[in-house]
């Protein structure tokens, strides 16, 4: 543990929270050169503190990038670094690196991937950067939990934009995402009785296609009738949905995000040839307190200042004489 600079820690931590990163993304989180994160993966990894394995993916694309993921003795150095027992950190392997099937790393890569992508766009337009990306947890809504993939908080010149993240990769039926949309519904509508309604977190869903945002649309319809909540505030809370094809043509900061519009009876495919696209810059946002922008995700290690984080002073610096004033009495002057 001694051995790790403050950068190295923070690597350690991130494969931790999000489980596994591209050697991609760990550059574009930390580092400015491919090589440099090259460099530090290796040493890592020659400490046995973090793993590499090739994704799955079939044959004829291109070589794939490794997956780091944290280890036992990583995860015990993180203890160390974090003044904790081993005992109090809750982490065991979650997937076998030799199954094919790999139930979930799909889901995990597209999610990490979105993230990624939002920070890496953050740092080509100045004013810009994600503050947060918290990991997939269980949240309150008024008589359920709901489970997000990721939680995010965008900084940008008008303010910053919250949102939770949920992944789809088209392998839900039509009553899972009604349940999962209900639980968000009530949870909007409890933020809304407590008077804060104007900071409740955006909703971004990221689905395959823009057929699956038609299914969505129609889940919407069907969690709102369900519930004793007025339809018109239902379909006024900041959920918003776009496709990965269109992010892929358009960029993850273009105008990509569309409100939910359950279709009408008489026209169901209406709402989403008609429907406006927002970027992320235009969801509702509100006024944040100053932060600094560059202790942003991408930011921190990539500005002139990182240099001086990692380096500690090994001695005290010997200073110069410098040139005295003269004083009036001074026989040398």
């Amino acid at each position: 543990a001694r051995s790790l600079d403050e950068r190295e820690r923070e690597i350690l931590r991130a494969l931790f929270d999000y489980e596994l990163l591209l050697t991609y993304q760990i550059r574009v989180l930390f580092f400015s050169s491919a090589r440099r994160a090259q460099d530090v993966t290796k040493k890592l990894s020659d400490l046995g503190l973090i793993e590499k394995d090739p994704p799955h993916q079939a044959i004829g694309i291109g070589k794939p990038q490794p997956m780091w993921t944290i280890t036992e003795d990583g995860v015990r150095v993180l203890a160390v670094i974090t003044a904790k027992p081993r005992s109090a950190i809750d982490w065991m392997p979650r997937y076998s690196y030799h199954d094919e099937k790999r139930r979930g790393l799909e889901h995990l890569l597209g999610v990490n991937r979105f993230f990624v992508s939002v920070v890496e766009a953050s740092l080509l337009h100045q004013g810009h950067g994600l503050q947060k990306w918290v990991v997939a947890k269980q949240v309150v809504s008024k008589n359920n939990w709901v489970t997000h993939d990721g939680f995010g908080r965008y900084q940008h010149s008008v303010g910053a934009c919250d949102f939770y993240f949920e992944y789809d990769r088209a392998t839900e039926w039509h009553d899972q995402l009604v349940r999962k949309l209900r639980g968000y519904i009530l949870m909007a509508n409890k933020w809304t009785e407590e008077a804060a309604s104007e900071h409740f977190p955006n909703l971004l869903v990221l689905v395959p296609t823009e057929k699956r945002e038609k299914a969505f649309d129609r889940a919407m319809k069907a969690a709102v009738e369900s519930l004793e909540v007025d339809e018109k505030t239902a379909l006024d809370f900041p959920f918003f949905i776009a496709s990965e094809d269109l992010l892929a043509e358009q960029g993850v900061l273009a105008k990509v995000w569309r409100r939910f519009v359950p279709p009408p009876a008489d026209r169901p495919l209406a709402p989403h040839l008609l429907a406006e696209r927002l970027s992320l810059v235009e969801l509702p946002a509100f006024k944040a307190g100053p932060f600094d922008l560059e202790q942003c995700l991408g930011k921190k290690w990539s500005d002139a200042g990182a240099y001086s984080r990692l380096k500690r002073r090994r001695t005290p610096p010997t200073f110069p004489a410098g040139e005295p004033p003269k004083l009036m009495g001074d026989e040398s002057a």
